[in-house]
């Protein structure tokens, strides 16, 4: 993790403690310590645990099926990476994007990084994997958004709030959409921000990525980059499985919080207000990282009760949900970090010179 990594993980580790502290403060002052003990009292202990660790299982085999159709598509480009290997590298990039707000940014340079030291492949094809598997992810993710959102404006009597909210992710996520297809349909477009790097790097004076080889090899990653790309739009079949596999871990990511619900004994829970919980959810915390503790709890907290869920209930179910969603997620990556992300990132052998592939699907 570079020293800006480092000092951005610190300010989210501190921001992570105060928003625990405001949040627990919150809890406290206006919902009453009473009145949540009188809530887990109520809840049905062997139907909860039953269903909260169905809630996890699911949630790590919807991470699972993402890690599949990302190693799919690393294969395609001949990019050979084991499954349990890029199911760990997985999780180390999503610790920092767990940690880190950096939309997706920081996982995928981290992705990059250890996919490269670890197969000696191209670093063009690497991004390239990286690219195409966001835009199979969120074409899965904005076909899903805009089903949900003509369901819930045929719904009717949808509060104006709710419908924004669901019209301006939808937007946003078409943008991020965009700019992705953007990138891999116009060589010009990645021309320049390897262009620009290299520019930043020489000003920096960091010689190792802004010297003429640096350069040259930059170029010639970006070669394969663009020959990348060429393979999907040759051959479309390459990504059923990644749509597959993305269609099924957006599905099992919506599971995840149904299982949640079910297990603090929730019943008749609207479409909306389900579909309303998962994306603020998920496009707070991708945002965010770890600035979103604190703040997204009193968020769905406050969401919870607009929908008529007494306060103490809406914050039991919050702890609950966030458990499931966030922390265990974050545990999971900090071991995986500790006990083998050190090992990769900082002992690994560098692999610089290593030559460009030359691609023939796997």
């Amino acid at each position: 993790m570079s020293s800006a990594n480092y000092l951005s993980a610190r300010k989210s580790i501190f921001f992570m403690i105060a928003g625990l502290i405001a949040f627990g403060f919150y809890l406290y002052f206006f919902v009453g310590i009473g009145q949540l003990v009188s809530v887990i009292e109520k809840i049905n202990t062997t139907k909860y645990l039953l269903f909260y660790a169905f809630a996890i299982c699911t949630l790590l085999l919807a991470l699972l099926c993402w890690t599949a159709s990302w190693k799919t598509i690393l294969q395609t480009l001949s990019v050979n990476l084991s499954m349990k290997k890029a199911f760990v590298i997985f999780w180390i990039g999503y610790f920092v994007d767990l940690v880190i707000p950096s939309q997706t940014v920081g996982s995928e340079l981290t992705r990059l990084y250890l996919v490269r030291n670890e197969t000696e492949g191209d670093a063009g094809a690497i991004a390239a994997s990286a690219v195409t598997n966001r835009i199979v992810e969120y074409f899965i993710v904005t076909t899903g958004l805009f089903t949900s959102v003509t369901v819930v404006m045929l719904m009717g009597n949808v509060p104006t709030l709710v419908s924004g909210f669901l019209i301006t992710v939808l937007i946003g996520a078409l943008v991020y959409l965009v700019v992705l297809l953007f990138l891999a349909l116009r060589e010009r477009a990645a021309e320049v921000l390897v262009s620009g790097g290299i520019r930043i790097m020489r000003a920096l004076r960091v010689k190792r990525f802004s010297s003429d080889s640096a350069a040259e090899k930059a170029k010639l990653s970006l070669a394969v980059f663009y020959q990348s790309f060429q393979i999907f739009r040759q051959n479309p079949k390459y990504l059923l499985k990644p749509l597959v596999f993305q269609l099924l871990s957006f599905l099992l990511s919506l599971a995840v919080y149904l299982l949640v619900f079910v297990a603090l004994g929730f019943r008749n829970l609207s479409f909306e207000f389900f579909i309303l919980v998962f994306f603020i959810s998920t496009a707070v915390q991708a945002s965010t990282g770890g600035f979103s503790v604190g703040s997204l709890d009193i968020i769905l907290v406050a969401v919870f009760y607009f929908y008529g869920i007494p306060e103490a209930t809406s914050g039991v179910a919050v702890v609950a949900l966030r458990s499931v969603t966030y922390w265990i997620p974050l545990l999971i990556g900090y071991v995986m970090v500790q006990v083998l992300g050190l090992r990769n990132i900082l002992e690994v052998r560098s692999k610089a010179n290593a030559a460009p592939l030359i691609l023939t699907p796997a």
